[in-house]
């Protein structure tokens, strides 16, 4: 019998300043895009077999992860220009990228978001509404609850890379060097 197939969609910026702010492996080249996609694909495999997998950035700013990425098999870097302020675009693209899917391959019927952001909510929405199986793998402390209440499972990444979390010494240098202005913006949130 055949497996159920499988397609992946990462924003590759969230998953990267995920692993960035949240644990104890600061500098995201101690993880390498390979390993990455290694765990993803894993995850992917316990569900079904992957057909295809697309990984969102901006790959002007790390073209030798795009090479890697490519050379995978099933694997495509796909394109998203920052706009001119440095901004990152992936969430509206990577958006429209798997409403066009849920149209394009409805024989598919599995997902895996890789992302934590609330921005995907909408399209998970739409993709429960079309009886697609959407799982969502992210980074825990950064992702969002809507998102996880939408999705058929959850596979943290971090437990997938063997990360722990930032302890609270390393958590206190890490706020003593953020922006004290960036902090009072945020301060009657809190």
């Amino acid at each position: 019998m055949a497996r159920e197939l499988v397609a992946i969609f990462m924003d590759y910026e969230n998953i990267r300043k995920g692993l960035w702010n949240c644990f104890q492996k600061r500098v995201p080249h101690d993880i390498s895009i390979g390993q990455l996609l290694e765990a993803i694909k894993q995850i992917a495999a316990e569900i079904g077999s992957l057909r295809e997998a697309h990984i969102f950035g901006d790959w002007t700013l790390r073209p030798e992860e795009a090479r890697e990425i490519e050379k995978t098999p099933q694997f495509r870097a796909q394109l998203v220009l920052r706009s001119e302020s440095k901004k990152d675009r992936t969430d509206p693209v990577m958006n429209f990228a798997i409403d066009d899917f849920f149209r394009d391959e409805p024989t598919i019927n599995n997902m895996i978001l890789c992302a934590g952001d609330s921005d995907y909510c909408e399209v998970l929405r739409r993709g429960n509404r079309l009886h697609k199986s959407l799982y969502v793998c992210a980074i825990s402390p950064q992702t969002a609850p809507e998102l996880l209440s939408l999705a058929k499972a959850f596979y943290p990444l971090e437990q997938r890379l063997g990360l722990k979390a930032i302890d609270a010494s390393e958590l206190a240098q890490v706020l003593a060097g953020l922006d004290p202005a960036e902090l009072n913006k945020w301060a009657p949130l809190i």
